[in-house]
């Protein structure tokens, strides 16, 4: 039981405080995951990306200077090649991958796939080299690539 000294007692402004940080990392989610699997009315009507970026070079631009980097690469289509971090599912059920984690996986470059892709996800493992089409929609905490391609695979 807590006592009346105690730093944890629960007040409104806590309460409130915790509530909107709650929001916040919902809308955050919720803006960054794609809501259909359906690649012909998801995915932008751009031709096919024809330079190819290294995955740790856009995670070191939008380090270095996120505005800059949000109008070099935010709502183009981009070829990405990385090492694969992570293979995993939000918390939406949308597949998705890492690629190029810093220490601690705090940022990658995280591209998201539509359900139909689960049988080529499911054949991948952390490590291997992939190269990845997907539209880029800015940082939040990763760079993320809508409407993603897995393009292929090294081993």
């Amino acid at each position: 039981m807590l006592n009346a000294n105690s730093n944890w007692d629960v007040t409104p402004k806590k309460i409130a405080l915790v509530a909107v940080f709650a929001c916040f990392c919902a809308v955050g989610i919720w803006c960054t995951t794609p809501t259909s699997t359906s690649r012909s009315s998801t995915e932008p009507s751009v031709s096919e990306p024809t330079e190819e970026w290294n995955a740790h070079t856009i995670v070191f631009c939008y380090k270095e200077n996120e505005v800059k980097a949000d109008q070099d690469f935010k709502g183009r289509r981009l070829l990405v090649a990385g090492k694969i971090g992570k293979i995993g599912k939000d918390m939406l059920d949308t597949p998705y991958i890492t690629m190029d984690e810093e220490e601690y996986g705090l940022r990658s470059v995280q591209a998201f796939f539509s359900n139909s892709d689960l049988p080529k996800l499911a054949e991948l493992r952390p490590g291997q080299i992939v190269k990845v089409t997907g539209t880029c929609d800015g940082l939040m905490i990763s760079v993320i690539l809508k409407h993603s391609i897995l393009k292929s695979v090294d081993q």
